[in-house]
């Protein structure tokens, strides 16, 4: 269903317009709106990110969008 996975830290930044307080991105890519449809539902997907992943998120922004 992942194509990739790209985890980062911000770039500290002086602009106004950029968003630098987070302390971690993850950005996954998938084939189309099904994989990440599929993604959304699978049971191990939503084990890991309850037990493992979300007790350490103290404040999350996800954006699904497509590449034009």
């Amino acid at each position: 269903m992942v194509e990739q996975v790209l985890v980062g830290t911000p770039s500290m930044s002086d602009r106004n317009i950029v968003d630098d307080s987070f302390g971690a991105a993850f950005t996954m890519r998938v084939k189309n709106e099904a994989a990440l449809a599929a993604y959304n539902a699978d049971p191990h997907h939503k084990k890991i990110s309850s037990e493992v992943t979300l007790p350490h998120v103290e404040r999350g922004v996800i954006y699904d969008y497509k590449n034009q």
